[in-house]
């Protein structure tokens, strides 16, 4: 939705706290991270179907679906990604399950 509040901001850190990045690359994304939302340069990033789909699951991992500021970003999000039919829901399935 273009917002990171708190718990997004504290869900976020939780998830790059695992991925046990090195120094520079954590700096990148803390750096990221307060830059203002801009889904067109976002889906941008994805060179592959693949990198579509992560893009996607990610953001699911540190929103909350059922807000409708938050839904609105990631249909943007899926029309940008350019996914297949069927697969934001998909993967908003198996995200959901795990």
């Amino acid at each position: 939705d273009g917002h990171i509040d708190a718990d997004e901001r504290q869900r976020i850190n939780e998830q790059i706290h695992k991925m046990q990045l090195d120094d520079s690359t954590f700096a990148f994304l803390k750096q990221e991270i307060e830059k203002p939302l801009d889904v067109v340069e976002i889906a941008s990033q994805a060179t592959t179907p693949e990198s579509a789909a992560e893009i996607y699951v990610a953001s699911l991992l540190v929103i909350d679906v059922d807000d409708p500021r938050e839904r609105a970003y990631l249909d943007e999000l899926a029309r940008e990604l350019d996914l297949a039919e069927g697969l934001s829901a998909q993967l908003e399935q198996q995200v959901k399950n795990a």
